[in-house]
């Protein structure tokens, strides 16, 4: 069985290829008609449109992409990406200043400080020794599981699904012949464990997605399952040893550890501030998820002049309010999926949302006022990330003749 899974990575937010909000939210809009087709143009970023033709044009040159709606959602996002971008280079916009720098990395620096004040307020609280590590392992209360999929959908057709079932049994026969997890990982469709070498996650039995759950908890450990299927394709899933995994576990067990007093703390935290989601706030979400793809976003604060979004607070509580433009920008980084799932959700899940968003803000403004901030190394880091961003974003700018 494969034995390799020790390169993973611990899991952390991702950062994908995708052009920062503020270079949208300048001019993005949905498309509301079109001469060239009575559904109107799928986007629109400032006088470039890309209608529904183009796109059917784009999806056939792309051949062999399979035909399905994260395709074609990756394909708009990439298209307005670079529509958006080639309308900043030609104003002129400086993409390497310090207002696009820190309009680009909000997110991640904020994000980044959120964790080094959890880490002060938590302390050592989720050192984990090798022998407690050891322990978590062999009592079975959690289990650490990776897995190779190949995607389908409801619109999958039944010689693609066929297709795809076919190549899972291979990389199946393929592993218990004796290859590696890793070449079995290269042919994986979940791009976000692709990039982390297949890894779900730590988590308890009845953590496990339902379809995956009776085959990965029958798993000893070094076993690999046999093909299953659920509602995003097939997966063969993966239980790696101790001895290959030591390190990772242990420190996937401290994340979890970490998680869950962070998230006690934050429940307690709600009950003594009692935060107000305003009436309309669930609304205003939902309309923040859809703008990105559906509508003229508001500015956000940015290079060239952009307007923050203005508008009431979305929660409040005494002595303190979430403003618009913070959820804004958390909704916007959203990936698509999730952002989907968002507009569609009931208001107890929105409203779920919001308050933690709520606990997010609390959190880092106390940081703040306690002078929490990053080292110069860690914020170097995360400006090499946004000039990386801008030379791959211009190279394939350049590429298209833009």
């Amino acid at each position: 069985m494969p034995s390799d899974l020790v390169t993973v990575p611990v899991r952390g937010m991702s950062r994908y290829r995708r052009w920062p909000a503020w270079v949208l939210a300048t001019s993005l809009a949905l498309a509301g008609c079109a001469e060239e087709s009575p559904l109107g143009p799928v986007a629109r970023v400032g006088d470039r449109a890309l209608t529904s033709g183009r796109l059917a044009d784009l999806l056939v040159l792309g051949q062999p992409l399979s035909l399905d709606s994260g395709t074609v959602a990756s394909l708009v996002d990439h298209w307005v990406s670079m529509a958006a971008l080639a309308q900043r280079a030609a104003a002129g916009d400086d993409l390497l200043g310090p207002e696009a720098m820190e309009a680009s990395l909000w997110l991640e620096r904020r994000e980044a400080v959120l964790e080094e004040e959890r880490r002060e307020r938590l302390g050592d609280v989720a050192t984990v020794t090798p022998a407690a590590a050891a322990e978590a392992f062999e009592s079975d209360t959690l289990v650490l599981l990776a897995h190779v999929l190949r995607r389908t959908e409801a619109g999958t057709s039944p010689a693609e699904r066929n297709l795809q079932r076919r190549t899972a049994e291979a990389i199946l026969g393929g592993l218990t012949s004796g290859g590696s997890w890793a070449a079995a990982v290269a042919q994986s469709e979940d791009q976000e464990t692709r990039d982390e070498t297949g890894l779900l996650g730590l988590m308890r039995p009845d953590e496990v997605p339902g379809p995956l759950r009776a085959a990965a908890t029958q798993l000893l450990p070094g076993q690999v399952s046999s093909v299953v299927e659920s509602p995003a394709g097939f997966h063969v899933v993966y239980r790696p040893r101790f001895q290959d995994v030591a390190g990772l576990f242990a420190r996937l067990l401290s994340e979890r550890i970490i998680a869950q007093s962070d998230a006690r703390a934050g429940r307690e935290l709600l009950d003594r501030i009692s935060p107000r989601v305003s009436p309309e706030g669930p609304a205003v979400v939902r309309r923040l998820a859809v703008l990105p793809v559906e509508g003229e976003p508001p500015g956000v604060a940015g290079p060239g002049g952009v307007d923050p979004v203005s508008g009431p607070p979305v929660a409040t509580w005494e002595g303190g309010g979430l403003d618009l433009d913070v959820v804004a920008r958390y909704v916007w980084s959203l990936p698509d999926p999730d952002r989907s799932a968002l507009v569609g959700a009931p208001d107890p899940a929105v409203t779920a949302f919001v308050l933690e968003l709520v606990k997010r803000e609390i959190r880092f403004r106390d940081g703040a006022r306690r002078g929490v901030a990053l080292d110069g190394e860690r914020e170097e880091a995360l400006r090499e990330v946004h000039r990386e961003d801008v030379s791959f974003w211009l190279g394939e700018l350049a590429a298209a003749g833009g």
